[in-house]
């Protein structure tokens, strides 16, 4: 609908029509309108009347007196936001002024669940680039099953019905001088988790055989700490080139903020996938760790993606942070180009743990969210798995296609086998 352009609907009984204007997708009603459902002899002069004895309570929710298009016929009126027409209803001494009130809140209910639904079917059919106001739009959408339906049928038309899984091991534990608030791997707080230098050569083949025999598409080192050393770097490319020799199984690896030089070190002993958690949005993340920033692991990220690398890069959820937060998370891993993203629901045992519990409405929907603004990419259930295992299949009919198999870091996952 054209800006300033009058429409006329039929909400009300006995083929009552209510004009409204639409302008940058608001909706405004005009003085004559209101007037005249509120029972006016002469419904502009009124609400003119009513809107000048009462400037205060109606200026933000007014408009200037402007020239609008009505059967054909060019005006000068007022228009009123749907605020403004509630407070002009209960200033009017009429006797329909109660019912216009009511009728007017049941249409623009109407107007904004078929809107919703307009805009769903659109990013659905369409797949174009979410944006940040159009993603935050969408996680306030109140039918969120029609939400989870068509984040699905995104899922299916870009990234197909394929399903992606990896596993990890834990090949460094605990010891870790950063003070992430959400892991339980920091040596700054006492989380119990074990602690180890590194994993011993057979262990980590034999993991890696298990994940091999059933089909596990990728098979990733995960350590703790800032970065690594170049001696423990050395030994793991070792584990990785013989697990290459043996078996057919992709490799990645999560070792911190290392280097351009330590990455190439890596792809060449056949490590195609580096992994580098952003975590949360670049505003909230300060909040939850001092001793290194977004900036530092964007850096790492782009040294990877210019080596060749695919990257591994999503967050956690639950930690406190905002709708707002996830959404610029998944906006600016979008930006990097990345497309596995890893969601994980904060565990207990960490710093963070007394945080609010997440309602599954709340999970569904940013799964459902990230899905909009990453049509193509894999949505990887991650750490937490069991805090939403009831909702596991609701979660997969809402966008995500891949998942971390086996044990993850410091908490049980699924077995492999499942």
């Amino acid at each position: 609908m054209a800006e300033n352009t009058v429409s006329a609907l039929v909400p009300f009984d006995k083929g009552e029509k209510l004009h409204f204007i639409e302008e940058n997708g608001n909706i405004l009603f005009t003085a004559e309108e209101v007037g005249r459902h509120l029972g006016y002899g002469d419904p502009a002069h009124a609400i003119h009347k009513l809107y000048r004895s009462n400037q205060n309570e109606l200026k933000l929710y007014a408009t200037e007196t402007k020239t609008v298009s009505v059967d054909g016929k060019l005006r000068e009126t007022r228009a009123f936001t749907e605020e403004g027409v509630y407070i002009l209803s209960m200033l009017a001494r009429t006797n329909k002024a109660k019912l216009f009130r009511a009728k007017v809140a049941l249409l623009l209910r109407r107007i904004r669940q078929e809107r919703q639904q307009r805009d769903i079917e659109l990013a659905r059919e369409s797949g174009y680039r979410q944006g940040r106001e159009e993603a935050l739009a969408l996680s306030r959408v109140e039918d969120k099953k029609a939400l989870y339906e068509a984040a699905g049928a995104i899922r299916d038309r870009f990234a197909g019905r394929y399903f992606d899984t990896c596993s990890i091991v834990n090949a460094r534990s605990g010891r870790c001088s950063e003070n992430c608030k959400w892991c339980a791997q920091s040596a700054v707080f006492k989380t119990h988790v074990q602690e180890y230098e590194l994993i011993d050569e057979e262990s980590c083949m034999e993991l890696a055989r298990l994940n091999a025999k059933y089909g596990v598409n990728k098979f990733s080192f995960v350590t703790s700490g800032r970065s690594l050393s170049d001696k423990n770097i050395d030994k793991l490319c070792e584990y990785a080139v013989k697990i290459k020799q043996e078996m057919k199984i992709n490799l990645c690896a999560s070792m911190g903020l290392l280097t351009r030089e330590q990455l190439k070190r890596l792809k060449d002993a056949g490590i195609t996938r580096y992994h580098c958690n952003l975590e949360t949005s670049r505003r909230y993340f300060s909040t939850l760790c001092t001793s290194h920033s977004t900036d530092e692991k964007i850096e790492t990220i782009r040294h990877a993606l210019e080596l060749g690398m695919e990257v591994c890069s999503g967050g956690i959820i639950g930690m406190g942070e905002t709708i707002e937060d996830r959404v610029d998370l998944a906006l600016t891993v979008r930006e990097l180009g990345v497309k596995s993203i890893p969601m994980n629901v904060l565990n207990p045992g960490t710093p963070l743990e007394g945080a609010a519990p997440l309602a599954d409405e709340e999970v569904l929907t940013t799964v459902a969210v990230f899905r909009f603004i990453h049509p193509d990419a894999f949505l990887r259930f991650a750490g937490g798995r069991a805090l939403i295992a009831h909702i596991e299949e609701d979660a997969i009919r809402a966008g995500i296609n891949s998942a971390i198999v086996g044990d993850l870091l410091t908490t049980i996952g699924s077995k492999v086998i499942e």
